[in-house]
């Protein structure tokens, strides 16, 4: 979940004087370790000051690549052609699985977890690309590309994502009309 600046200092706030209850961690929707919180005054205290650090730093806001990404990420990467590369790459949900969507200077491509083989799931040439657009719902994006007539859509979409993503695929296809 993404949280915005004045959020993450009342959260910060939130833990320096409440910590010990958990109250941060309800506001931050961590309510199972809120009420672990709770009833252990912040785990002995050892919990609430290694929070009131970690929301300090940054570091609990932080999200690590999902296993099922990195393994995407490396069918992505073994299936570039020479003089290939991934400009930018999220994850979100194309035709009803999970995946990591890259868009490289030629292509944007999409892996999954279904694709057990060591390929790409599915495939769309830069040149191919009429027009993306996209729309926010509920903190995440749904970004749709129109490519040989055919509607592509991938939602949940990371909101920090969405525009820079179409960004790049329409500063891709501007350089292919530009030849």
């Amino acid at each position: 979940m993404e949280y915005s600046d004045e959020q993450k200092k009342k959260a910060l706030l939130l833990c320096i004087f409440l910590g010990w209850l958990g109250i941060h961690r309800f506001y931050l929707h961590k309510v199972g370790t809120g009420v672990l919180w709770a009833c252990t005054m912040g785990l002995c205290f050892v919990g609430w000051l290694y929070d009131i650090y970690a929301i300090a730093s940054g570091a609990m806001f932080r999200t690590t690549p999902h296993a099922s990404n990195t393994k995407n990420l490396e069918q992505i990467y073994s299936s570039l052609k020479e003089g290939e590369g991934i400009l930018f790459s999220t994850q979100g949900v194309f035709a009803e699985n999970f995946c990591t969507v890259a868009c490289t200077n030629e292509r944007i491509l999409f892996a999954s977890k279904v694709s057990e083989l060591n390929r790409i799931q599915h495939e769309m040439p830069i040149e191919s690309i009429t027009s993306i657009s996209y729309k926010i719902i509920n903190g995440s994006g749904a970004v749709m590309i129109w490519s040989y007539g055919a509607l592509n859509q991938i939602d949940g979409v990371p909101y920090n994502d969405v525009d820079k993503f179409v960004g790049t695929v329409n500063g891709e296809l501007l350089k292919v009309k530009n030849k």
